[in-house]
């Protein structure tokens, strides 16, 4: 809990930029169109990419967010987590930053690409890729190793695949 809210205060304070450690960027992130969003991640990989029964798409993936400096995201993320901490209850990042920024949005369901919600006169813009360990889309090459556990999930959305989820040799027991 103390990472994830660590580096959402700091992104509240000064934005910018956020990647887990464990990321490999596959390309540099201040040269895409984020079509005008003030709020940019990852929508968490459903179920269903484990063979399971499809899941709602409402949890935001932290291991990538760009923000303005004071996003009402970051700001309801760190109230949801306080909340949870507080009830006594462990909080699940994805979670908390999903519910945060549905709420912002006032939307049921996180869509990749570019989501937008009018409030008080001002339109509301973030910008959302896509975790998957699908390959096809941008032919990518086939990470998978035992011996390292390097997966093969990746964020992307229609034009471009951005990052590896997990960098060779992280411990990412998901792969």
């Amino acid at each position: 809990m103390r990472q994830s809210s660590t580096s959402t205060a700091m992104l509240y304070e000064l934005g910018g930029y956020y990647f887990d450690n464990d990321v490999d960027v596959m390309l540099d992130v201040r040269m895409l169109d984020f079509h005008g969003a003030s709020f940019v991640s990852v929508i968490n990989a459903g179920m269903e990419e484990f063979g399971q029964k499809p899941s709602p798409k409402t949890r935001v993936h932290q291991a990538f967010i760009a923000t303005v400096p004071r996003h009402p995201v970051s700001m309801m993320s760190l109230e949801e987590h306080l909340k949870a901490y507080e009830a006594g209850q462990h909080p699940f990042g994805p979670e908390m930053v999903g519910r945060a920024l549905l709420r912002w949005l006032n939307a049921a369901e996180l869509q990749q690409g570019l989501m937008t919600s009018h409030f008080a006169g001002s339109e509301r813009r973030a910008y959302l890729y896509q975790e998957t360990r699908y390959l096809e889309k941008h032919n990518l090459p086939d990470r998978t190793d035992p011996s390292k556990c390097c997966c093969n999930f990746h964020f992307e959305d229609d034009a471009a695949a951005i990052a590896w989820a997990h960098a060779p040799g992280t411990s990412g027991k998901e792969c």
